[in-house]
């Protein structure tokens, strides 16, 4: 969220890109994990959930944004 706050600089890009790295990142070390802290398999079998979460994130984004002015 800083790196989009901050995009017409280099450091915005640069902040998105580790922003993106990172979740990758730990996408791929839950998956190998046997005991993992977020099951990914709730993502991929259920797209209720999966849809939902991603509602709710819009709605908790534009909230921010709003009450951040």
């Amino acid at each position: 969220m800083y790196g989009l706050s901050r995009l017409p600089d280099e450091i915005g890009y640069a902040l998105i890109a580790a922003g993106v790295v990172g979740c990758i990142g730990f996408v791929r070390w839950e998956n190998a994990c046997t005991h993992p802290l977020l099951q990914m398999s709730l993502f991929r079998r259920n797209p209720v959930f999966t849809y939902s979460n991603l509602a709710a994130l819009v709605n908790y984004s534009a909230t921010f944004a709003v009450d951040s002015c």
